[in-house]
């Protein structure tokens, strides 16, 4: 009778180790985006959030890949659109494509020659994405530019949770990623 050798229990471990952590990061991330989708009170700025759940994407970054990161945001979005009820609706469509894009911007920004951006450079650098695909995305689907009039207010907002989620990411990182992460730096 065949039994698997200790190398290979081990490999198969670290296998489900890996997929427990990447689940974990997933239901926090969904927990996150539906809590600030149903219960904070929205900004005063149609449009703007507070974009906690990137805290998450910022961790995905760091201690996986660009297709973990890929996946995390698309689910995400497919979960919390369908809880929320809006699942393909525009809503959805401005979230997912915004989020794809933010994602493949932090993920470059990240791992951008070396050293990269620092996670709050990196946070930011989604956020601002995010924003602009959002306002291209909504112009195309409403027919008209008009929407670009709130690109300063939503910029602004962007860049100021940019740099409070990425301080947070780059918080929770030193402690969970400490072998992977700059500690000199915070911003």
């Amino acid at each position: 009778m065949w039994t698997p050798s200790a190398g290979s229990q081990a490999i198969a471990a670290g296998r489900t180790s890996r997929l427990t952590r990447l689940s974990l990061l997933l239901a926090a991330s969904i927990s996150i985006w539906l809590l600030e989708a149903l219960l904070l009170p929205s900004l005063p700025i149609p449009g703007a959030k507070f974009g906690f759940a990137n805290v998450v994407t910022l961790l995905v970054i760091v201690g996986y890949g660009l297709s973990e990161t890929l996946s995390n945001i698309t689910l995400r979005v497919l979960a919390g659109s369908l809880v929320t009820g809006t699942l393909l609706g525009p809503a959805f469509l401005l979230a997912f494509f915004a989020g794809l894009a933010a994602a493949l911007v932090m993920y470059a920004a990240y791992n951008w020659k070396r050293g990269g951006l620092s996670l709050v450079g990196v946070s930011v650098a989604g956020s601002v994405t995010h924003v602009a695909i959002q306002l291209v995305l909504a112009a195309f689907i409403t027919g008209t530019w008009l929407v670009w009039l709130q690109a300063p207010l939503l910029v602004l907002v962007a860049v100021g949770t940019g740099c409070f989620n990425g301080l947070v990411g780059w918080l929770v990182a030193v402690r969970v990623y400490p072998e992977r992460i700059r500690v000199e730096t915070a911003g």
